[in-house]
């Protein structure tokens, strides 16, 4: 396990943590003050299975396409809460293996959501891109997402068009429904109503 959290550390992440091919679980750098870019290196460690903390930083450029080479991934991939910028990279599909928190919230991400990320089918909550800057229509595939229970959270962006109504085919869905402060236009899709699972939190 590297575990850093909350330490206070400042300074980028050495590219040679990406050397530490052995690791399956519980890179935690989360909460502290570091810098610079997210070393593609860190997509050498094709062992991770869960716990990929990199949130709460001030971490800047871009998501590298690397990391969609950690395909043995099945939950908690945290990039949030940092100053990340750049398109998300199509490369995240890849991690098909992915159950839940897939977050990458409360940073500068800027264009279109990747439709690749609809490939991640196995996600049951935890789909979070909000308070970004992403634009562009909400990608059809994601309707693919036919898993998800809840956290299903696409808000505070500055997408545009109608809502899907692949986005009808997530009848698992049991609460927090957020698609609000957007830019989209047109009808609620009726099939919206076969969301008929869901208890509380629907928010258009």
């Amino acid at each position: 396990m590297c575990n850093s959290d909350g330490d206070g550390l400042i300074g980028e992440i050495p590219t040679e943590l990406g050397q530490l091919t052995a690791m399956t679980q519980n890179i935690k750098l989360y909460s502290n003050q570091l810098t610079g870019e997210i070393p593609t290196e860190l997509g050498q460690l094709t062992a991770m299975t869960q716990n990929f903390k990199l949130y709460s930083n001030s971490l800047t450029g871009e998501i590298p396409t690397e990391l969609g080479q950690l395909t043995a991934m099945t939950q908690n991939f945290y990039l949030y809460i940092n100053q990340l910028t750049g398109e998300i990279p199509t490369e995240l599909g890849q991690l098909t293996k992915m159950t839940s928190s897939f977050i990458l919230r409360s940073n500068s991400l800027t264009g279109e959501i990747p439709a690749e990320l609809g490939q991640l089918t196995k996600m049951t909550q935890g789909f979070q891109l909000y308070r970004n800057q992403l634009t562009g229509e909400i990608s059809t595939e994601l309707g693919q997402l036919t898993a998800m229970t809840e956290n299903f959270y696409l808000y505070s962006n500055q997408l545009t068009g109608e809502i899907p109504t692949e986005l009808g085919q997530l009848t698992a869905m049991t609460q927090k429904f957020y698609l609000y402060s957007n830019s989209l236009t047109g009808e609620i899709p009726t099939e919206l109503g076969q969301l008929t699972a869901m208890t509380q939190n629907f928010k258009l």
